[in-house]
């Protein structure tokens, strides 16, 4: 054999340029969970502007689901609450702070989780020698790990076993229940797999092959044997070529399927030890059994011995504050000496780090300081050259840790890589830690430190156990009765617990069904009509758990298990029956079926009732048991409602509505089977039509014919005789209004309206038009009951038509020949026309005409009258715009004030005259040679109406029309 190094130091050291120290690489995170409204606070100290990063995943999530809280720079942020968080669910936070140098943290945060029942199946492999040494303390181990939730199943390994006989057990037991094969617990002399050719400890010399328990975690990986070739390693047993049945990874190939954890002392001296391989096995299953029953307590602090320092920013001890930050608090977490301050305080977790050997770390102790010394740490880690070859032939330092008195329970070499212990503060088991650090490689918030989800990573101990203990009960007893299993229990010494939940299986391994639903609060619970059958009982105490960094869970203790032999004897009969309370009958009687020979009966109910008859009568409804006790003491109990069936029957019978158009109505006699109806002290048939044609309420009787009661139903007939109301005018005909728009209103809604006139005029408009004279009547109908009014509106006044007129015009010849004409032709109005010209004229025709506009009012027999204005020009073509370079009448229309502006071209003879509609003069000016003027003209005596402004030029005449309002 190669002659090992016993002492070494890290070859890659590293130069710390400041003060910095291990714990400086880690972040202490907290949590306080709250369910009213559902949120995790988390805090963490930021001692000066940081850049924080803070993420979350759901538990069971894949680690690349991270959801990212917060990304900050220069940040003084020291807090953060979550409220996308769900009661019953637990989470798992990561924080980064960067200052001057990188720190992370971890908690797992329960918020208000369940109780686990059903913690999955362990394979106990143990070989066959340690297995007939060790029968009563194994078989207290498995009882142990089942009254926690696990179902245990052993496997015995003879001498020819090998990893791979080993594997294969494993996965044959996996595939047949992948869902809930968890865990693998190696006692004794399993067969170590090697794997590898790494030095992880940075020693060349120890560069190879490592002990490998990872490959039992892999279920499906590829394992294979045929590349690395390397046997320069110090130690024989790291020499690792093709074929040697040593495996070629460094890191595993796949994700590990299970928790795995190791228990073996093999290579530990007996006489330095003082006990044999057996003994110390012993010891160990010992400290568990105290551990998980509470027998073995311990303060809840962290001890931290750290030897390396800051390390280069490897920082191996941060591992120590980090992974207890979350069980114990930061303010729990200590700096000191991994011996001398174990031996006389307990810890609940406990770190050493300092440049070791196979059996040594220095600054920390020597496997034979285990073998002498008592060390009260339950789960450990300690990291340092070599003695991560665990498997190490004399006295490895890590199986000499498990070895040792005092309460160390697992060890771990904790630093190349990070392990990941966060999930112990919210209950998880250490096997469940493990196997989260064995698969960082697939996480993308677990740092990639050195050696991450390396084939070397192994827990030595016992993976199942848990952080939090709750002792559990004693002395269970069961009593069989009859139907039922009566178990008791002495309870459990912690006064903190909320209570217990009781479970049962067919078979002492499991599995274990829960059969409460809610906790108890009392130390017995009766078992009513369990199957009958050989059957295992356990009681575990529960308690809510709360941590630092791990938020709230209900916590449960292990339970001894107790068998019984269920055979019931048999019970009497016990079948209740009862009569319904009515109307007709207020005493219902309660039954009971004949119990047998011998029996008994006891009846209880509502306001203390109780009686002792088979049959028996009450007056008042609830619920009544019946308990009937057979010749053998055996009972039966069974219960029966007394119903009161005294309510008055309930019918809607709808109002009866009279209307204008509607003078009776009928109250149609219900068909309700069942109930029968009285009016008048008469019996109604189903169906039949009783009159009413006067308002009011009338009294039906109804009766329930089951039960006898009766009710008073009122009818109501309303009269509905709402008239709308109605208004309507009318107006006059005349030659300015044609047509007249009647006016009908009302201000009752959702009415009928119709207008009827003479010549047969009919309207459902509100407001139509009628061009003849008359009486009109606007009726108003509410269809809703028929009911109508009436309104009329007279209409006076002629009918008329309009005048239409058409022209013939005749120009002048020229200027000065006064030979031009007009000749009107009028039709429509009614009779004949009379003329009137602007010029005085009377005729149709008007002869002897000179250029100019000329107006003519054309009046029929009813004096109405149409005004028409025809220009007569000369042939020389002169225009209007060519006479002036302004002419404007303003304002138009006007109230009287009229202005009239003129701009000629050159200077002429102006004359300017108005005229009303019937062509008669209303003012005038004479003639007057100008060339620009401003004339006022004034209508403010004359009457409203349309005017037309004649202005002469020269012979030429301009017309313009002016509107003249009061």
């Amino acid at each position: 054999m190669k002659s090992p190094l016993l002492v070494l130091l890290f070859a890659c050291l590293g130069i710390s340029l400041t003060a910095q120290v291990s714990k400086d690489a880690s972040v202490p995170l907290t949590a306080v969970v709250s369910t009213n409204p559902a949120s995790i606070t988390l805090s963490w100290p930021n001692p000066s502007a940081s850049a924080l990063v803070v993420r979350r995943r759901t538990k069971g999530q894949a680690g690349d689901q991270w959801t990212q809280l917060l990304n900050t720079t220069g940040s003084t942020q020291n807090t953060l609450i979550d409220n996308a968080v769900v009661a019953g669910q637990t989470y798992e936070y990561y924080i980064s702070r960067t200052s001057n140098l990188v720190a992370f943290g971890y908690a797992q945060v329960a918020l208000q989780a369940p109780v686990t029942d059903s913690r999955g199946k362990i394979l106990v492999f143990i070989d066959s020698t340690t297995a007939d040494a060790l029968g009563v303390e194994l078989v207290r181990l498995k009882n142990d790990m089942r009254g926690d939730g696990w179902i245990a199943t052993p496997y015995k390994v003879g001498p020819a076993s090998t990893p791979q006989s080993v594997k294969n057990q494993i996965i044959a037991a996996y595939n047949a229940d992948p869902g809930q094969v968890k865990a693998v617990f190696l006692i004794g002399r399993v067969p170590v797999p090697y794997s590898g050719n790494s030095s992880w400890d940075g020693h060349g010399d120890h560069a190879g092959a490592w002990p490998c328990d990872n490959y039992y975690a892999d279920v499906n990986g590829v394992w294979t044997d045929v590349s690395v070739n390397n046997t320069s390693p110090g130690r024989d047993a790291n020499d690792n070529v093709p074929g040697d049945g040593k495996f070629d990874q460094s890191i595993m190939p796949s994700a590990a399927e299970m928790q795995v954890g190791r228990l073996d002392f093999h290579r530990l001296d007996p006489g330095l030890f003082g006990a044999s391989e057996i003994a110390l096995l012993r010891r160990y299953l010992d400290k568990d059994h105290a551990w998980r029953t509470g027998a073995y307590t311990v303060e809840n602090k962290a001890l931290v011995d750290d030897n390396f320092g800051y390390f280069g920013g490897e920082a191996f001890a941060a591992n120590g504050y980090r992974n207890a930050y979350p069980l114990v608090g930061e303010t729990n977490v200590l700096a000191g000496d991994f011996f001398n301050d174990s031996a006389n305080q307990k810890w609940l977790l406990g770190y050493g780090t300092g440049p070791g050997s196979y059996t040594s770390a220095d600054g920390v102790g020597t496997s034979t300081d285990f073998a002498t010394k008592t060390v009260n740490i339950v789960f450990s880690n300690i990291f340092g050259s070599y003695h991560g070859d665990w498997d190490y032939e004399s006295n490895p330092l890590m199986p000499a840790a498990l070895a040792s008195q005092g309460g160390l329970l697992t060890c771990g070499w904790a630093g190349r890589p990070t392990w990941y212990m966060q999930a112990l503060a919210a209950g998880e088991s250490i096997g469940y830690c493990m196997k989260e650090t064995q698969n960082a490689q697939y996480n993308s918030n677990y740092t990639g430190s050195s050696g991450r989800s390396g084939a070397h990573v192994a827990l030595l101990g016992d993976p199942t156990l848990r952080a939090h203990i709750v002792p559990p009960v004693s002395g269970i007893t069961i009593a069989i009765s009859c139907a039922t299993a009566s178990i008791q229990w002495t309870a459990s010494p912690d006064t903190t617990i909320s209570g217990y939940h009781v479970y049962r299986s067919f078979s002492n391994d499991g599995p274990y069904t829960r059969l409460t639903t809610n906790v108890l609060t009392t130390n017995i619970f009766v078992d009513n009509n369990p199957p009958e059958d050989t059957l295992y009982y356990q009681v575990r105490a529960i308690r809510a758990e709360t941590t630092p960094g791990g938020g709230t869970y209900l916590n449960n203790s292990t339970s001894p298990i107790q068998p019984v032999i269920f055979i019931p004897q048999s019970a009497p009969i016990a079948v209740a029956t009862s009569t319904v309370i009515t109307c007709n009958n207020p005493t219902a009687t309660l039954l009971a079926a004949d119990g047998g020979t011998g029996a008994t009966y006891a009846w209880t109910g509502p306001n203390e009732f109780s009686a002792t008859q088979q049959m028996t009568t009450t007056t008042l409804p609830g619920l009544y048991t019946l308990i009937v006790t057979g010749e053998n003491g055996c009972t039966r109990s069974t219960t029966t409602p007394v119903v009161e069936d005294t309510a008055m029957p309930q019918v809607t019978i709808p109002p009866i509505i009279l209307t204008c158009t509607n003078t009776n109505g009928f109250f149609i006699v219900p068909n309700l089977p069942g109930y029968r109806f009285y009016y008048n002290g008469m019996l109604l048939t189903p169906g039949q039509p009783i009159p009413f044609s006067i308002a009011g309420g009338f009294e039906v009787i109804m009766e329930s014919i089951a039960t006898g009661c009766k009710a008073v139903i009122t009818l109501f007939v309303l009269l509905d005789s709402n008239i709308p109301d109605a208004a309507a005018t009318g107006g006059e005909l005349n030659c300015d209004h044609p047509s007249v728009t009647l006016q009908g209103t009302t201000t009752t809604p959702n009415t009928l309206l119709q207008w009827t006139g003479p010549g047969g005029f009919f309207s459902t408009l509100p407001n139509p038009t009628t061009t003849q004279p008359g009486i009109y009547i606007f009726q108003v109908t509410n269809p809703s009951n028929g009911c109508t009014s009436v309104a009329t509106a007279t209409v006076t006044g002629i009918a008329t038509s309009p005048i239409a007129v058409s022209t013939t015009v005749v120009d002048e010849s020229a200027a000065g020949a006064h030979n031009g004409s007009i000749d009107l032709s009028a039709s429509g109005g009614t009779g004949g026309f009379t003329y009137l010209w602007s010029n005085g004229a009377t005729t149709a025709v008007i002869t002897n005409l000179s250029a100019g506009v000329y107006t003519a009012t054309v009046t029929d027999e009813t004096g109405c009258n149409a005004v028409v204005s025809v220009t007569v020009l000369n042939t020389s073509g002169t225009l209007e715009s060519d006479l002036y370079q302004q002419l404007q009448v303003s304002p138009n229309p006007t109230t009287g004030p009229v202005l009239l502006t003129l701009a000629l071209h050159h200077s002429m003879a102006v004359q300017v005259a108005v005229y009303d509609a019937m062509g008669r003069l209303v003012w005038e000016q004479a003639e007057t040679s100008m060339h620009t003027a401003t004339v006022p003209i004034d209508l403010s005596q004359a009457a409203a109406g349309i005017y037309t402004v004649r202005i002469r030029l020269d012979g030429f005449m301009v017309v313009r029309q002016v509107a003249l309002l009061h």
